[in-house]
């Protein structure tokens, strides 16, 4: 018997608020044999998305167990009775790369009254987020086969790479959200359109509207490298929250970018409930408004009707999934990038084995955290910012860090003491996977499965730290160089390296800091 390795997520990272162990297990299942209108397809890679990472983290949707990728392609093997072409009715063979849109139920009433819009069926399907069953257990592309079931949208795409084919379906995420877009007759080639949110989806937002003429495009986030790679996406202005800070300072720059109007269009990428509120004040009155936010389990938000659409007539759309003829839309698309330069390659930084799945999605609330500070005259520190973060866990641990932190020793020029500002990278690494290493962060280590050499190193930097700060009910014990000290006699200190241990059950958490010399 021929078997599969098939990723199931069996437990989320956080269940009922409570961070733990996320529980994954790879499992040998038979590969089944394509019945009528079916498709046996070997995956190749598959993309992970922000939904496949709240999944990981959260579970939001109440799925008991489930096999998540929905970004996937890979090569058919072999085909059912019936099958000969693809969705659009190009001839399909073994030996073709495709990729898959929705899944139909087909009964529902939106499946028999509105056909032209598949993504509002009642029983809609996208694999990846189809839980797992006695009579499919290969529902995702986060495995080594997936069978595509009767009533499936599948496309032959034999022209695009691998990295071209895992951005089809988030491309087609935004060529729908286009389309809602224009359905509002708003928006056009001359339109100052606004993208709140430069993730993935943001910046493949950025890249459709300047594939599609869009000549004025706005991007507004908070992590410089990111607004970076908006502008090489198409954007002509970037905003960063970080640098302007309230909500006023950045509506009047957008009012200084249109003259005075604010924006034609706005499309709100982040699913941050605080911005999906602010965006509204970005539009100028008779605009447009797309919500694209995913915000299951992510707080609510709340704006006054009167004067947030109301008032200004505000056209509000919402834009979910896509439809199979919006797939045909995006492959034009993709080719358009193609040949006008818009990098969207770019989109895919790192390739994962199906075995490296834990790494591949701690690599998504791992990584650099870079901030900002002032160190006063008196050794206080103030203006503290995060101008970088893959995680608001991260930004605030670090935060948290900072705080605890006794006083600097002040800057000086010619003798006098002078104010100094400061911007320093912090490199977060999640090691190891189990409840007993939950919330133990390593500094200036490179993200890796936990291992023997991994538990050494970490156990070696504690002992060599210069700096220790337990804290356990709320009070804080200073050790420097293995003796306990009074928090004013740490002295001035720069932190090279630090290690957050937070994983005792009696909810100490101890800080190691190694000094810059």
């Amino acid at each position: 018997m021929a078997t599969s390795k098939v990723a199931y997520l069996v437990k989320p990272k956080i269940v009922n608020g409570v961070e733990g162990e996320a529980i994954v297990e790879l499992r040998d299942i038979e590969i089944p044999t394509p019945g009528p209108g079916e498709i046996l397809v070997k995956v190749e890679g598959c993309g992970i998305c922000g939904t496949d990472v709240h999944e990981y983290r959260y579970n939001p949707f109440g799925y008991k167990e489930i096999v998540l990728g929905h970004e996937g392609t890979g090569e058919v093997i072999a085909v059912g009775e019936g099958v000969t072409v693809d969705t659009k009715g190009d001839p399909i063979k073994v030996g073709d790369k495709v990729v898959t849109s929705v899944l139909l139920c087909g009964e529902c009433d939106y499946c028999k009254r509105y056909p032209e819009l598949p993504n509002l069926c009642a029983g809609l399907g996208v694999y990846g987020l189809i839980e797992d069953d006695d009579a499919h257990h290969n529902n995702g592309w986060f495995a080594e086969h997936i069978l595509v079931r009767k009533n499936s949208s599948i496309f032959v795409v034999n022209d695009k790479t691998l990295d071209e084919r895992m951005l089809i379906e988030p491309a087609c995420v935004c060529v729908h959200s286009w389309n809602r877009a224009k359905s509002t007759n708003i928006i056009d080639f001359s339109s100052t359109v606004l993208v709140q949110g430069c993730g993935p989806i943001g910046l493949m937002q950025i890249a459709v509207l300047k594939a599609a003429g869009v000549v004025n495009i706005i991007a507004v986030d908070g992590v410089e490298t990111r607004l970076n790679l908006a502008k090489e996406m198409g954007a002509t202005h970037v905003i960063n929250f970080r640098e302007l800070k309230t909500i006023e300072e950045r509506v009047a720059q957008v009012q200084a970018l249109t003259k005075g109007f604010g924006a034609d269009f706005v499309f709100q990428c982040t699913g941050v409930p605080q911005a999906a509120a602010d965006a509204y004040k970005y539009v100028r009155r008779g605009g447009g408004y797309c919500e694209m936010g995913f915000f299951v389990n992510n707080g609510e938000y709340s704006v006054n009707p009167h004067f947030a659409m109301c008032n200004k007539e505000i056209n509000l759309v919402g834009s979910w999934d896509y439809s199979a003829q919006e797939y045909i839309h995006t492959l034009g698309f993709l080719t358009k990038a193609k040949e006008m330069g818009i990098p969207v390659e770019k989109l895919v930084t790192h390739h994962y084995k199906l075995d490296e799945y834990v790494e591949a999605m701690e690599k998504n609330i791992s990584g650099r955290v870079i901030f900002s500070f002032v160190v006063e005259k008196d050794g206080s520190t103030s203006d503290f910012t995060v101008l970088q973060a893959p995680d608001k866990l991260l930004a605030d641990e670090v935060e948290r860090i900072f705080k605890t932190c006794p006083k600097w020793e002040p800057g000086t020029q010619r003798g006098e003491k002078v104010r100094v500002k400061y911007t320093v990278p912090i490199v977060f690494a999640i090691q190891g996977n189990n409840a007993a290493n939950e919330g133990l962060k390593v500094v200036g280590v490179k993200s890796q499965p936990k291992t023997a050499e991994s538990e050494a190193a970490i156990a070696e930097f504690k002992k060599t730290a210069d700096i220790v700060i337990k804290s356990e009910n709320g009070k804080e014990t200073y050790f420097v160089n293995g003796k306990e000290v009074k928090k004013e006699d740490v002295g001035a200190y720069e932190p090279e390296k630090v290690v957050v241990d937070g994983a005792h059950s009696d909810g100490v958490k101890i800080v190691y800091i190694k000094v810059k010399k």
